[in-house]
C-alpha cells in the first residue's frame, strides 16, 4: 500500500509538471470531457484544404483532447462588443449587427435545439449573432494553434437542408499573397444542425475569417456562433495532439 501511495504522488507530481505555465501562457482549462468522437449516422465530414503545408487538420466534433485543453471564451456583456476576451486572448469581431442572443428566444428556425453531442458541447447556449450573409473577420491577439466555435445559420421561418459556410485561417507576415493557411468547408442544417469548425495547426495563425458561400435562392437571414474555443501555447498544443 505504501509503494502504491508512493507511486500515485509520483504520478500526479509528473502531471502538474507537464500541465504547468509559465505567466502569461496558456493554462490548461480540465474539465470534464465527453467520450472521443463517435459515428453518426449522415456525419459529412469537414473539407479541409492545407496551403501551407505544415499539419493542418480539421476537429469535425466534441472530444475529449478539444474540451480539456482548450480554453473557451465566456459569455460576456453586450458592452464588450466588437471584442471578447480573457486574460490571455482578446477576439476581434467584425460583422454586421452583433448581437448576443439565447436560443430559447430566438427565432422560429433555431428553437428546438442548438444540435446535440458529438457536434456541439451543448443543445442551448448562448451565440453571437450577426445579422448578415457576408464575411466576419475575428482577429485574435495572439496566434493560435487551435481555434474552434459551432455555427449555425437563421433562415427565419423557412427550413432549409444547407447552408454552406467556409472558414480561412491567416498568419501575420504568413504566406506570401496574403494567402490563408488553409481552409475548411462545411454545411450545416436548420433548425438543429449547428456544427463545429475547428482547427488544429503546426502554423499559428491570428486572423480568422467566416463566409457564407451559398449559392440557393434561399439564404439564411442571420448566423450565428458558439463556444469559441482556443490554444495559443505550443506546449499545451502539443499535449492536445497526443490527446
Amino acid at each position: 500500500m505504501k509503494n502504491q501511495t508512493i507511486q500515485l504522488l509520483v504520478l500526479l507530481i509528473g502531471i502538474a509538471g507537464l500541465h504547468a505555465c509559465k505567466k502569461g501562457e496558456q493554462e490548461v482549462q480540465v474539465v470534464e470531457a465527453v467520450p472521443s468522437a463517435v459515428k453518426v449516422e449522415g456525419f459529412i465530414p469537414t473539407k479541409v484544404t492545407n496551403i501551407g503545408g505544415a499539419f493542418f487538420k480539421a476537429i469535425d466534433t466534441v472530444c475529449g483532447p478539444y474540451l480539456t485543453y482548450t480554453t473557451k471564451i465566456e459569455h460576456q456583456e453586450y458592452e464588450h462588443w466588437p471584442t471578447l476576451n480573457d486574460d490571455n486572448l482578446t477576439i476581434g469581431i467584425f460583422g454586421d449587427n452583433t448581437y448576443f442572443l439565447k436560443l430559447p428566444s430566438a427565432p422560429f428556425a433555431w428553437w428546438t435545439n442548438w444540435n446535440k453531442e458529438p457536434y456541439v458541447e451543448e443543445e442551448i447556449p448562448v451565440i453571437f449573432s450577426m445579422e448578415h450573409i457576408g464575411t466576419t473577420t475575428l482577429t485574435l491577439s495572439k496566434k493560435c494553434y487551435v481555434f474552434g466555435f459551432e455555427l449555425s445559420a437563421n433562415p427565419a421561418n423557412e427550413a432549409h437542408p444547407l447552408f454552406p459556410y467556409q472558414v480561412r485561417y491567416y498568419a501575420t507576415n504568413g504566406l506570401s499573397d496574403n494567402k490563408p493557411v488553409g481552409m475548411l468547408e462545411n454545411s450545416v442544417t436548420a433548425p438543429s444542425g449547428a456544427r463545429m469548425f475547428a482547427v488544429e495547426s503546426d502554423i499559428p495563425f491570428d486572423r480568422v475569417e467566416i463566409q457564407y458561400i451559398g449559392t440557393s435562392a434561399i439564404k439564411p437571414d442571420s448566423w450565428g456562433i458558439a463556444n469559441l474555443r482556443y490554444i495559443t501555447d505550443w506546449n499545451v498544443y502539443q499535449a492536445h495532439k497526443k490527446g
